[in-house]
């Protein structure tokens, strides 16, 4: 199994293919490592590791900013709103792998969004528990939860989240990397 596309930018790339890991560093060569060699103990800590990072990596949803007058309650309220979001990422996902035999890659869930929407929720309706909020929002069936996404007040939170998550990266690699596909399209075209 390869890894995706490389990034221009990487050094590293790996390709699974059966037992051997083949993990090339640019410029440097490549390292063929066999995994059935390895003892069964270190096996299960690589599978343990594994395991903690997955699940540990679904709770990678930015930290809320405080918004000006916010007050100190409406802040605890959206910090546990977030805390809650976080958990709920990690048990959506291990209730998914416990489900048996599944892809390795959750899909048609829609939920990419789920913790900012929660941290959202929690921060319009500050005043109710985030155990509260997340039972509510556990109970609606699909129309309902696409109304609360759709109201207006939460989309103007969640459109503020994700600008600020956004305010915190670097965008000149990217759009960089949008130049130059804008660039290879000109030259295409102009061949043709």
């Amino acid at each position: 199994m390869a890894q995706g596309k490389a990034k221009s930018n990487s050094v590293v790339t790996t390709v699974w293919e059966n037992t051997i890991l083949s993990i090339s560093v640019l410029g440097a060569g490549t390292v063929m490592f066999d995994r059935a060699k390895a003892s069964n103990a270190n096996r299960q800590a690589a599978e343990n590791h594994g395991w903690v990072q997955r699940l540990c990596d679904r709770a990678a949803i930015g930290a809320p900013t405080r918004a000006a007058g916010t007050t100190e309650s409406e802040w605890l309220g959206i910090l546990a709103a977030h805390k809650q979001a976080k958990f709920n990422a990690i048990q959506e996902l291990a209730s998914y792998y416990e489900g048996g035999d599944v892809p390795w890659k959750m899909t048609g869930t829609g939920e990419r969004d789920a913790g900012l929407f929660f941290t959202a929720l929690c921060e319009f309706r500050g005043k109710i528990s985030p155990e509260k909020l997340a039972a509510h929002v556990k109970s609606l069936d699909k129309d309902g939860l696409a109304a609360l996404k759709a109201v207006p007040g939460i989309v103007d939170i969640m459109n503020r989240l994700r600008k600020e998550r956004v305010a915190k990266v670097d965008t000149g690699a990217a759009l960089g990397a949008l130049d130059a596909l804008s660039e290879e399209g000109d030259e295409t075209e102009s061949a043709e």
